[in-house]
């Protein structure tokens, strides 16, 4: 069914620091796009400092065109490091199947920076060229006013 456990660690010299991390993942459905869910934990030494990272992510399927998405994620370096930081963000997507071809979709992205909404409309083609519709801007910082549309020819 898609479970999957995962133990990474890394050694990295990368002067003047060694970094040291493990990052633990458990997953589960993880081939269901809709319903899969994953959390990790990762700590170490990282730019002189003492990192952590943790996550947590699921998706569900409300019913055959209705899809909800959620991921929570925080990160810290903490001092002496001079990469210090501290942040953490939560994305929440939401996806209606107008049909087969046609879909709906948001996003809110909410980052210790700001927070950022945005909304899409997917066109899928069997042969030629799919089109989205963006009003917003998926890589702001912000909610963004501004209108794209993004064409895409499969080679």
């Amino acid at each position: 069914n898609g479970q999957a456990a995962y133990l990474d660690l890394a050694s990295v010299f990368r002067p003047p620091h060694h970094d040291q991390t493990a990052r633990l993942q458990y997953r589960w459905a993880s081939r269901d796009l809709y319903r899969r869910t994953s959390l990790a934990y990762a700590f170490g030494k990282q730019a002189g400092g003492s990192y952590r990272y943790y996550s947590l992510g699921r998706g569900w399927l409300i019913n055959d065109k209705l899809s909800v998405q959620g991921t929570f994620e925080s990160g810290r370096i903490s001092a002496p490091s001079p990469e210090s930081y501290s942040s953490n963000q939560l994305v929440g997507t939401l996806t209606y199947d107008l049909d087969i071809e046609r879909t709906l979709s948001g996003r809110l992205i909410s980052r210790t920076a700001g927070t950022n909404v945005y909304l899409a409309f997917r066109q899928r083609v069997r042969a030629g060229m799919d089109v989205y519709v963006i009003f917003g801007d998926p890589n702001a910082k912000k909610t963004a006013s501004s209108l794209l549309v993004k064409l895409v020819r499969p080679l």
